[in-house]
């Protein structure tokens, strides 16, 4: 996630906490409040996801592209690899990093 995007998401979030009511008598409320208030700055910060149909005619979402088919492809052999080689913790190593990706800066 980007630094600025991130700070900007955390400061409108804080903000909008420190607004609320301190405490409420049901869960259910503080819930819906706490859902609300990071829905609500997700999408005005982050944007909402937007699905458009390829020439195939199924719904694909913009930031699917090359390198997150990558990214999965490289995930699932690893996997697979570990799987039949559970006894070397080498090959764990390698999913784990697989699996969760340093991200970008």
């Amino acid at each position: 996630m980007n630094k600025d995007v991130r700070k900007t998401f955390v400061g409108n979030v804080s903000s909008l906490f420190r607004e609320l009511p301190e405490c409420t008598e049901e869960a259910e409320v503080e819930w819906l409040l706490f859902k609300a208030v990071v829905a609500s700055t997700a999408a005005r910060v982050c944007g909402r996801k937007r699905l458009v149909v390829a020439n195939n005619g199924k719904k694909v979402t913009l930031w699917w592209d090359q390198d997150v088919k990558d990214s999965i492809r490289a995930k699932k052999v690893a996997y697979k690899v570990w799987l039949q080689n559970k006894a070397n913790s080498s090959f764990h190593l390698r999913y784990a990093e697989a699996r969760n990706p340093q991200p970008l800066r």
